[in-house]
């Protein structure tokens, strides 16, 4: 599969990103995956390629391009806090979306995302503010906004939810009840793992709770993004770099 470390422009510099897509001429539907407050590194990297083998165009932005990576966890709060910051927020959904539109690869008709943790908030929220654009959202041990934010996420709407909850975190009450009150089609799942049991370089990592959160997903852009959930595209061991398609776009050049 073709891929690249890519950049982004954004008002505020450029967003670094990892783009990975399916062997084959497309246009492909698109997923944004947002990381872990861990950022973009192999493990997310591996995850990305894993998708995209199902016949997705992955887009995988540094969520933390502002900053250095901070694994400590005082200065991660920091970074965090800042990454949520509504107007940040708001460019970088901007960004993201302007390069899969202009991407040619892509089909950005129906566009899907997944997140984790920091990244599961803003996957309903960008789902929220661009409900025109995302056809679905996954968000994984994340994502428990206030009950006036998910009043106010619940009314935006307008994408497939899966909201899978870690076994040491409960579900989200409240955005549950919003959602159904807002009529938003959605299903939930609490998951037999800690918080991180998605991700294989997370102290929670859960190989089966991690192996059923990949069916759920999948199934999930099959069913909105018309997606495969079937056997990889490409069955053998993605390269862990460089373009092995002519087909690749401008951006994989």
């Amino acid at each position: 599969m073709p891929e690249a470390h890519i950049e982004i422009e954004a008002e505020e510099g450029c967003i670094d990103a990892l783009a990975v897509c399916p062997d084959g001429k497309g246009p492909w539907p698109p997923v944004l995956l947002l990381s872990d407050s861990r950022g973009l590194r192999p493990a997310i990297e591996a995850m990305a390629r894993r998708l995209a083998a199902h016949g997705v165009f992955v887009l995988v932005p540094n969520l933390f391009y502002r900053s250095a990576p901070m694994l400590d966890a005082a200065p991660r709060r920091v970074a965090v806090e800042a990454v949520l910051d509504p107007d940040a927020q708001a460019e970088d959904f901007e960004a993201w979306l302007d390069d899969l539109e202009a991407e040619r690869l892509v089909d950005d008709t129906r566009i899907g995302v997944v997140g984790y943790g920091v990244g599961a908030a803003m996957a309903l929220r960008l789902a929220a503010m661009h409900a025109e654009r995302i056809a679905a959202a996954a968000v994984f041990y994340g994502g428990h906004p206030s009950p006036d934010e998910a009043h106010h996420l619940a009314g935006c709407v307008n994408a497939v939810l899966h909201l899978g909850y870690a076994s040491d975190r409960p579900a989200s009450g409240a955005l549950e009840a919003a959602l159904r009150r807002a009529g938003v089609d959605f299903e939930s799942e609490v998951y037999a793992g800690p918080r991180g049991f998605a991700v294989a370089d997370h102290p929670g990592y859960a190989p089966k709770a991690a192996e059923q959160h990949w069916a759920n997903v999948l199934d999930l852009f099959k069913r909105t993004l018309g997606a495969s959930n079937s056997d990889p595209i490409n069955p053998k061991t993605p390269s862990g770099g460089g373009i092995s398609s002519q087909e690749a776009s401008r951006r994989l050049l």
